[in-house]
C-alpha cells in the first residue's frame, strides 16, 4: 500500500534511510527503511564533477567513507570505489557504495514510499536542482516527492522548473508563514525542539504542512503528535511507527 502526503496520521520519514540501524544514505539504509514500514525516506543529494546526482549528506566523503575529498570535484567512477560503510560500527553490512539518485528511486518508489529529497546549497552546483528534477520526472515520480533545502534559491529553481512541485524550507526556527506564502511553499521543515503547537496551527491555517527534524526519542515523537506535526524525520522509523500507532506509551 502506497503512503500519501495527505494522510490523516503523522508521516514517518526515515532520515538518510533507517540510519539508526544502517550506514546513512546507503542502499542498506533505504532497504531497511522499507522493511521497517516507513512512510517515506529522507535523503540528501550532491552533484559529481561529471554531472551525476549522488546521495550523500556532506559535501565531502571524509566523514562517511574510507576516502577523502569533495564530491563536486570527483567523478562518479571514483566515488563508486569508496566504501560508505567503512566508518560504521561493525562489519555486518559489508561494503556499501555511494548510491545514485536513480537507484534510490528504483528501490523505494515501487515499494510505495514517499521521498523527501534535500537539495544541498552552498557549493552545490547550480545544475543540481535541474538534474534532480529531470531524473525524478523521468520516473514519473514527482507526485511522490517533496523537495527540501535550507537554501531558498534551490527551492525557487525547482519552482521554476515544476510550479506544481512540493517544496519545503528547512530551518532551525520556523520561518514566518508570510515567507512560505511568498515563495508558494508546500510547507516547512523546522528543528523539532523549536516548534510550538501554535506555530504548527498558523501554518495549517494557510494550508501548509509542517515536518520536524530530527526526532529520535519516544518523548519527542509523542510531542510531535501532540502539537499536530504532519510528519517527522527520524533515524528510528520503527520506534516512531510504534509510538504513532499507540503500541508504545
Amino acid at each position: 500500500m502506497s503512503s500519501s502526503f495527505d494522510g490523516a496520521k503523522m508521516l514517518v520519514f526515515a532520515h538518510r534511510g533507517a540510519s539508526g540501524g544502517a550506514p546513512e544514505n546507503t542502499m542498506a539504509a533505504f532497504k531497511q527503511a522499507i522493511e521497517k514500514g516507513s512512510d517515506g525516506v529522507e535523503l540528501d543529494i550532491h552533484l559529481t564533477a561529471d554531472g551525476k546526482v549522488v546521495v550523500i549528506h556532506d559535501a565531502t566523503v571524509d566523514r562517511t567513507s574510507d576516502g577523502r575529498g569533495e564530491v563536486a570535484y570527483r567523478n562518479y567512477s571514483e566515488l563508486a570505489k569508496l566504501d560508505m560503510a567503512a566508518r560504521w560500527k561493525g562489519s555486518k553490512w559489508g561494503a556499501q557504495r555511494i548510491p545514485l539518485l536513480e537507484e534510490v528511486i528504483e528501490c523505494v518508489i515501487p515499494a510505495g514510499l514517499l521521498m523527501n529529497v534535500e537539495i544541498k546549497g552552498g557549493k552545490a552546483s547550480p545544475m543540481l536542482a535541474e538534474q534532480a528534477v529531470s531524473i525524478i520526472k523521468g520516473y514519473d515520480a514527482m507526485d511522490r516527492v517533496v523537495f527540501s533545502s535550507f537554501d531558498p534559491l534551490q527551492l525557487n529553481k525547482v519552482r521554476t522548473l515544476v510550479p506544481s512541485s512540493r517544496r519545503a524550507l528547512l530551518s532551525y526556527f520556523p520561518p514566518p508563514v508570510s515567507a512560505g506564502k511568498a515563495d508558494d511553499l508546500w510547507g516547512c521543515h523546522p528543528y523539532h525542539m523549536l516548534v510550538s503547537k501554535g506555530t504548527v496551527q498558523k501554518w495549517h491555517l494557510e494550508g501548509m504542512h509542517v515536518q520536524l527534524w530530527t526526532v529520535n526519542t519516544k518523548k519527542d515523537m509523542q510531542r510531535a503528535i501532540r502539537i499536530g506535526a504532519d510528519g517527522i524525520i527520524t533515524n528510528h522509523p520503527a520506534l516512531a511507527l510504534a509510538v504513532r500507532e499507540g503500541k508504545i506509551c
